[in-house]
């Protein structure tokens, strides 16, 4: 700690529902006579939060690799309180996917001191109430991406398919995209659109289509030199995200809408039986009547 600055992190509301924003704020407290300089570059885009999950875990950060850069030493001025951020979502660094009470501190930096002066000391602890809700599909697609994530290798949320519009090999297309990032710089950029693009199978730019997931077609994209840091990534991501995964649920579905269809014809039915047995009367008694009429006939020729 650094004594008389004071970290102070707050929240826009302490209550949201899962899927929501978690906005917070950060400032300053200085209480200091002396003017200071201080260093508040990457506090809001890097991993520099606990932030444990209503089972007692650490929420795995899903921000990704960020660089960030500092220009000049901005000083904080004695006995004032300045802001360092407003309005940052929680959710774009850290994946918030269950009920219950998260406890949220800015842990601050070891050793206190930056290059370009002081770094802000950790801070007080937030607790946030995360009602039930649905989070998105881009956010289980992570989860889904984080358990088969190699060591060394990062999950990155990103914020291209926040409008449901992603891009490949500059197509915009309707879909959602996450990507794997490798300390080396080395990435796997994994879509999942609404139409193939048949166009960038062949484009020979280390795009591959993996098959039919769950929210879209699977596409992925690679560095140069991803297959030696991850041998087997093609296989991994396949295994997790392509339809096969999801080849029981499709069962599920697929009789839950041939129940729904049964119990449709039987409402129909009981609604219009009167009608219905008058009709097949009407066709029977034709039915009858013309067999009898033939059978007139063969009688009358017989007797000729």
């Amino acid at each position: 700690m650094i004594e008389g600055v004071t970290t102070i992190l707050s929240a826009e509301t302490q209550t949201v529902r899962m899927g929501e924003p978690i906005n917070l704020t950060m400032t300053l407290k200085y209480d200091l006579e002396e003017e200071i300089p201080y260093d508040d570059q990457g506090i809001d885009v890097h991993d520099n939060y606990t932030v444990i999950d209503p089972d007692g875990n650490q929420a795995p950060f899903i921000g990704g690799i960020v660089s960030t850069a500092s220009f000049g030493q901005p000083k904080i001025k004695p006995n004032t309180t300045i802001t360092l951020f407003s309005g940052m979502d929680l959710t774009d660094l850290y994946l918030i996917d269950q009920a219950g009470k998260y406890t949220i501190a800015f842990r601050g930096y070891r050793g206190q001191l930056g290059r370009f002066g002081h770094y802000p000391p950790s801070s007080n602890k937030l607790i946030i109430d995360v009602a039930k809700g649905e989070i998105s599909p881009e956010d289980k697609m992570v989860r889904q991406l984080l358990a088969i994530c190699p060591e060394s290798w990062c999950v990155a949320q990103s914020k291209q398919g926040a409008r449901n519009m992603v891009s490949l090999n500059r197509q915009k297309a309707s879909g959602i995209y996450a990507s794997f990032q490798h300390k080396w710089g080395e990435h796997v950029g994994v879509y999942q659109i609404q139409k193939r693009i048949y166009s960038i199978e062949n484009s020979g730019d280390n795009y591959k289509y993996l098959g039919q997931g769950q929210w879209g077609h699977v596409y992925i994209r690679w560095g140069y030199k991803t297959e030696e840091a991850w041998p087997t990534f093609m296989v991994d991501i396949s295994d997790v995200l392509v339809r096969r995964k999801w080849a029981k649920l499709d069962l599920i579905q697929a009789f839950s809408v041939l129940f729904f269809q049964c119990m449709l014809l039987c409402c129909v039915f009981l609604r219009y039986r009167k009608a219905i047995a008058n009709f097949f009367r009407r066709i029977i008694g034709r039915s009858i009547l013309s067999a009898d009429t033939a059978g007139m006939h063969q009688t009358d020729e017989a007797k000729q």
